[in-house]
């Protein structure tokens, strides 16, 4: 069933949390919406239905995290979606997000929210993942509207153990996406239904290799 929270109180009754972490979504929500005015954060279109199509679409991945992850490598980190609402909301007290984003400006706004909500586990890297192999190895590798999923495996490689698992967000498009990069890898895919969209797919990948 898809869910639509659309305030503070429906998303806690759809996702619930403590009250400390209510009031940092809260905080959280305030400062996305003075950015978002001011800076291409997310599709304005989709600024209105936060709710749903960012907080909620985001924090369905907290379930999925193994217990012993602890080192999250988000690619592309945006507005901060998903790995920067894992992290507001995400008690694990050992596991750490390393939210890895090109655009100054972007990483600008994911800094003062980090500041100001007191993110411990969370660190900020303007900078292409091409350029950061240092990121290796990556407990879990996510990403959420970046790029194809033949190019998110090339990205998640470098940086990727045997233990590692992707999880990536995907659209309508996710079984395409499938077949056209099974041509180029191996890999071992589980599909969990969205929250939020009943076309919509998240992808638990495990054991990535390239096809020989």
């Amino acid at each position: 069933m898809v869910e639509t929270p659309h305030s503070l109180t429906e998303f806690v009754a759809a996702f619930p949390v403590s009250r400390e972490t209510s009031d940092k979504i809260a905080a959280f929500d305030a400062l996305f919406l003075d950015w978002a005015a001011r800076l291409n954060l997310v599709a304005k279109s989709s600024v209105e239905d936060r709710w749903t199509r960012h907080y909620l679409d985001s924090a369905q991945i907290l379930p999925l995290l193994p217990k012993e992850a602890k080192r999250i490598v988000d690619l592309g980190s945006g507005g901060g979606f998903p790995a920067l609402f894992l992290a507001l909301i995400d008690d694990h007290p050992k596991r750490h997000y390393f939210l890895v984003e090109s655009i100054a400006k972007k990483c600008a706004f994911l800094r003062e929210v980090a500041i100001k909500l007191d993110l411990g586990n969370v660190t900020i890297i303007n900078d292409r993942i091409e350029s950061r192999p240092d990121l290796r190895p990556a407990d879990v590798v996510t990403a959420r509207a970046l790029a194809g999923l033949s190019k998110l495996l090339a990205y998640a490689l470098p940086i990727s153990s045997v233990r590692t698992m992707c999880i990536f967000m995907k659209g309508e498009k996710a079984e395409e996406e499938l077949t056209a990069a099974s041509g180029q890898w191996k890999m071992d895919v589980t599909r969990h239904p969205s929250r939020t969209h009943e076309a919509a797919t998240i992808l638990e990948i495990r054991n990535i290799a390239r096809a020989r």
